[in-house]
């Protein structure tokens, strides 16, 4: 598993929590989320899970979905998360990609019928899709959403608290 480093440019903490309170997760389209990834890598993806912690330091992970380029039968689906925060109002200044994740459920597989399956389209049934699609965080216990962001928030609490000095950005 790796961490790649990127700027986030202009966020706010009020446009994150205008699509998803503090405390819990939503199901989203890339296009209706700030455009954080470049649109090579987000145009791949047909969803992604949103979860915004709660009180104090905010952390905010949303994780993409998205066809595993290397799998060649196409049938496996990825997650990969990225995450930042915010102290107050003020952002982190960049987020993480997590690479190569190794939770359980990172990857799963649709049904062999539809190698073709075109996960931009969001037709078709996802295995690991949160359902339902919006509520408390606690409903993704024991998900691989819940590994996704206890991955990826980890860096981002160091540096929120300032007391990890391993981290490069």
């Amino acid at each position: 598993m790796r961490y790649r480093w990127f700027s986030l440019g202009q966020i706010s903490l009020e446009d994150i929590t205008a699509i998803c309170p503090p405390g819990e997760y939503r199901v989203v389209r890339p296009e209706e989320f700030p455009t954080l990834l470049p649109k090579a890598f987000s145009s791949k993806c047909g969803w992604a899970t949103l979860m915004v912690s709660g009180a104090g330091n905010i952390v905010v992970v949303c994780n993409y979905a998205r066809k595993d380029p290397d799998d060649p039968r196409g049938l496996a689906i990825d997650e990969q998360p990225i995450a930042f925060g915010f102290s107050g109002q003020q952002s982190t200044g960049s987020g993480v990609q997590v690479l190569h994740g190794d939770w359980s459920g990172r990857t799963v597989y649709v049904a062999s019928g539809i190698g073709d399956y075109d996960l931009a389209s969001g037709m078709g049934a996802i295995p690991n899709l949160p359902n339902p699609t919006a509520g408390p965080l606690s409903l993704l216990q024991g998900t691989s959403h819940e590994e996704a962001f206890r991955v990826s928030s980890e860096p981002i609490r160091c540096k929120l608290s300032h007391t990890c000095s391993d981290i490069d950005d």
